[in-house]
């Protein structure tokens, strides 16, 4: 009786130890995909933004290229400023 309690006790902190390891994976693949998103999202901003810009010569065009690329939108309105 007294084995099968210790493989029991034994299961238990396996299974949690295994569920607090997934989880902190997952935490850290969470915090790097993040990263690695706001850096390619600033390199994409920095290329593409001015290029747009720049093809917009009126009112009209510089509203649909806010509407075709959402990150430009800050970068359109401090232009304008």
């Amino acid at each position: 009786m007294e084995k099968t309690k210790i493989q029991k006790i034994i299961k238990d902190i396996v299974f949690w130890t295994g569920v607090a390891v997934v989880i902190g994976a997952l935490a850290w693949v969470i915090r790097e995909d993040t990263k690695r998103t706001a850096i390619v999202e600033s390199a994409r901003k920095d290329a593409i933004c001015p290029a747009l810009l720049s093809v917009s010569r009126s009112a009209r065009d510089t509203l649909i290229v806010m509407k075709a690329e959402p990150l430009c939108n800050v970068f359109v309105l401090d232009s304008l400023k």
